[in-house]
């Protein structure tokens, strides 16, 4: 084993770039690499139960429930496959990305109005120990599920993020009148 990672990730930029590259130009090879990773996305990089987005263990080939998954780069890749994809994988990547919506609508909006950005596939409990920067993904996906879907519960946890990024972030006062 030269460098064996207990566990996984499933979703990497290479499949990104491949996404695009296709849609650039449609090389056979290309496309048949895509199609492959898309089949494989499907049947073993989404938890059956929550639909979240999980690590694989490659040294016994199974699903990781151990470790929490950052859902933010997934949701947009499917997002982008619903989009622009094979055609023939458009609308289960459009159905992975609303059941992912889903599970940040039930259980990830906090109550300071920002997004958790990781969560333990298997039960879909919130992993907080993330870069608070790592929220904004979350509620950027969650505005292009909205316009993908024409459902307006995805864009409110990316407008209440963004209202308390202002709020903290913007004040009104000067040196001299605080308030």
């Amino acid at each position: 084993d030269l460098a064996v990672l207990p566990s996984a990730p499933t979703f990497f930029p290479l499949q990104e770039a491949l996404l695009d590259a296709v849609a650039a130009e449609d090389q056979a090879s290309w496309r048949a690499f895509l199609e492959r990773y898309l089949q494989d996305l499907f049947a073993h990089a989404l938890h059956p139960a929550t639909g979240l987005p999980n690590s694989w263990n490659p040294r016994t080939d199974a699903r990781d429930d151990e470790h929490p998954s950052e859902i933010a780069l997934p949701l947009g890749f499917l997002i982008d496959v619903a989009l622009e994809g094979p055609e023939r994988f458009r609308a289960q990547a459009r159905a992975a990305a609303q059941r992912i919506g889903d599970v940040v609508l039930a259980k990830g909006l906090l109550p300071d109005g920002n997004v958790a950005a990781s969560y333990f596939p298997q039960d879909a409990r919130l992993n907080l120990d993330v870069n608070p920067l790592r929220r904004f993904d979350v509620p950027c996906q969650m505005a292009r599920l909205s316009a993908l879907t024409k459902d307006p519960r995805y864009l409110e946890p990316a407008r209440e993020a963004l209202a308390v990024f202002e709020f903290t972030h913007v004040w009104a006062g000067t040196w001299d009148q605080i308030d």
